[in-house]
């Protein structure tokens, strides 16, 4: 007699197949996700810093780059006439945030070393005269580290 169709061993076989097949497929999805993820993160905290030192620059004014460890926000502030003060941004009070971005959960941001907020002066560079500022980002075991140079504000990025 002859029959049509699968016994129940070739369908289960196929399916295992199927499954496998699938597993095979989803898994670098997945890593690709994680790295996708990462690799905005790390475009988001550079354009940040990047947006602060030009913000301060095109505006001549003093701009805060202050960093919690979920968040970032820059603020731009309002300069003493010239002759106030040695430095123009000292004391004065903050104008509404400019910017402040959105980070994806499971990110761990630690300030700058050596002070927080991060001021840049209108040159386009920081208050700190010869100390280079370095803040770290953190996300599902990755680290990656971030340099400010006090003179130029050039940003330099590294690999822990």
């Amino acid at each position: 007699m002859n029959s049509r169709g699968f016994t129940l061993t070739e369908a289960l076989l196929a399916l295992v197949i199927i499954g496998f097949l699938s597993g095979l497929i989803i898994l670098p999805s997945a890593v690709f996700t994680n790295k996708t993820n990462w690799n905005q993160t790390m475009l988001t905290v550079r354009d940040t810093i990047q947006r602060a030192r030009n913000l301060a620059r095109t505006h001549g004014q003093c701009v805060t780059l202050f960093i919690a460890p979920t968040t970032m926000t820059v603020t731009g502030y309002t300069m003493t006439p010239p002759l106030a003060s040695p430095n123009p941004c000292i004391a004065l009070p903050a104008a509404s945030s400019v910017y402040s971005p959105t980070f994806q959960p499971g990110v761990t941001l630690v300030p700058f070393d050596l002070e927080n907020p991060l001021v840049f002066l209108p040159s386009g560079g920081t208050d700190l005269l010869n100390a280079t500022a370095k803040m770290q980002v953190l996300q599902s075991g990755n680290s990656r580290s971030y340099s400010v140079n006090p003179v130029l504000g050039q940003i330099v990025e590294s690999v822990p």
